[in-house]
């Protein structure tokens, strides 16, 4: 986290409290807050965000309960990849695990070239796996949150689409290098093998996984 991180983020969850676009829930037990989580609307969807649990075990119950709770339909929600017990909670709650945000670091040294990436998908491509990050320009860097140490500025990925996901992946690099950033942000459908090897040969970085609810 950045410095001063609680600080903005309290200012973020009271912008959230009084928006038309976001709503709040609270589980309470005896009392107390135990779970909460603010669902925020995006263009096609739900955003399940800034889901907390008073301590890790109350995921167990609290959490999941909250989870089974959110009525907004689409709905997704990201889990940290090291976080079982929330990555649990997502599981017993009835979400399904539908994609992964893959990030590379970009050095420059290695990526830097005069090959673009390829932007527009070929005619036919299936649609990006599910993610939350609304509308996405490759080309375009996105600065990160102000609460995130080390900041730099990413470019993200929804689509990786060809005969040679390896290939495509250093000509995105190669294209993120030459727009200034500093990371490339690569969502993965959750049942993609063939991107997630290449992910993998290229020493990605695991952090999130993105669930989605059921719609019944």
């Amino acid at each position: 986290m950045a410095e001063g991180a609680d600080q903005l983020h309290a200012l973020w969850l009271a912008h959230l409290l009084t928006s038309s676009d976001a709503v709040a829930r609270v589980v309470v037990d005896d009392g107390e807050v135990a779970a909460c989580a603010i669902c925020v609307r995006q263009p096609a969807q739900w955003f399940a965000d800034d889901l907390a649990t008073a301590t890790d075990e109350r995921w167990a119950d609290a959490g999941r309960l909250l989870l089974e709770h959110i009525g907004e339909r689409p709905v997704l929600t990201c889990v940290p990849h090291r976080d079982g017990a929330r990555a649990t909670a997502v599981r017993d709650a009835g979400w399904a695990h539908v994609s992964d945000y893959r990030t590379l670091r970009l050095d420059r040294a290695r990526h830097d070239g005069p090959q673009p990436a390829e932007t527009t998908p070929p005619p036919g491509a299936l649609p990006p796996p599910a993610h939350t990050f609304g509308p996405v320009d490759p080309t375009v860097p996105v600065p990160a949150p102000p609460v995130y140490d080390p900041g730099g500025t990413s470019c993200i990925a929804d689509r990786v689409v060809g005969p040679d996901r390896g290939r495509l992946l250093d000509r995105m690099a190669t294209a993120a290098v030459a727009a200034g950033a500093t990371q490339l942000i690569v969502v993965c459908a959750a049942g993609d093998d063939e991107l997630r090897d290449a992910l993998d040969e290229r020493g990605a970085g695991h952090p999130v996984q993105v669930h989605q609810a059921p719609t019944a």
